[in-house]
């Protein structure tokens, strides 16, 4: 587990031991079972999340049908930030589509962390800011591309997604209904 984060950690520069091990230190282990939900909308994303093994799905409810927005696997942050930084309520809900094991840390586990290594701030800024530019890219591509295309995208940029996401959450995330998404499915199929 603790390679797992230091190899994701790495990535924003973090790569000392003892870094890594304190980071562990100030978080919890989560088993969680499929279907578990994480954060309810209306609630507050009390806290963030990496995922050590598992899937976990952020989705809205709007009209009465679940909208996907997003999928985060293995060596990933998961948090719902306006809800997490500001204590609002959240928009989103964060629910499990497989057993998964998480590490999950609060707000105030965050704070004492930092007090105890304050140069661990500019982790936090630095994951911020690309995970901030992730969702600003994806969200751009998708609004500029037919159906086939974000197809497409997530088969080029995400393929695991397409073995172990329920196909009613894929067919959400690229915005058109199951059935379109078999039928785009198919006919891709057969032009490879």
């Amino acid at each position: 587990m603790e390679q797992q984060i230091a190899k994701y950690l790495a990535r924003f520069g973090i790569s000392k031991p003892e870094e890594v091990q304190a980071i562990v230190a100030h978080m919890d282990v989560m088993v969680c079972k499929k279907g578990e939900v994480l954060l309810q909308e209306g609630s507050f994303a009390n806290q963030c999340y990496f995922i050590v093994e598992g899937c976990i799905r952020q989705y809205q409810l709007i009209d009465g049908e679940e909208k996907c927005l997003d999928f985060f696997l293995e060596e990933s942050a998961v948090i719902v930030y306006d809800s997490y930084l500001h204590h609002k309520t959240s928009s989103y809900s964060l629910d499990c589509i497989e057993n998964s094991i998480l590490l999950a840390g609060t707000k105030e586990q965050e704070e004492a962390l930092i007090k105890e290594h304050p140069h661990l701030n500019m982790f936090t800024l630095r994951f911020l800011t690309e995970d901030y530019n992730k969702v600003q890219d994806r969200l751009a591509s998708f609004v500029n591309l037919s159906a086939e295309e974000r197809y497409r995208w997530v088969e080029e940029n995400h393929p695991q997604l397409l073995h172990r996401v329920p196909l009613r959450y894929l067919a959400s995330y690229i915005g058109v209904t199951p059935e379109s998404f078999s039928r785009i499915r198919k006919r891709l199929q057969l032009k490879a």
